[in-house]
């Protein structure tokens, strides 16, 4: 029998809300999207843990970027703010809350959905 976090999870997906979880290891990257932005988070989440937020949008050089984060369930959003260089691109850290699911969102990019372990 299915936990109910795994449930959750598969009805969250199944209604589009949140993507289905990737390999253990592997980079969430979100497809070319509005402006051609992308949001990167790498490896696994753990609670408690630094997190690597990566923002790429060659539209968007020298600019703050904020990057909300939500828990998919309508949870307020924290935030990862940083600057981008001349080329757009940019990274902050984020530490892991004790969620089910990180979903980031920001400027120009599509979002990227992220289990926490």
């Amino acid at each position: 029998m299915a936990s109910f976090r795994t449930y959750a999870l598969g009805v969250l997906a199944s209604l589009g809300l949140v993507a289905p979880a990737t390999s253990v290891g592997q980079a969430d990257v979100a497809p070319m999207g509005p402006g051609d932005g992308t949001i990167t988070v790498s490896g696994q989440l753990s609670v408690g843990e630094l997190a690597t937020v990566e923002y790429s949008n060659p539209t968007m050089p020298n600019q703050q970027i904020i990057i909300d984060v939500n828990d998919g369930m309508g949870g307020p959003p924290q935030q990862v703010i940083f600057h981008t260089d001349e080329h757009g691109k940019g990274s902050g850290t984020w530490t892991v809350p004790a969620w089910d699911v990180a979903v980031f969102d920001g400027p120009g990019a599509n979002s990227v959905s992220k289990v926490i372990q």
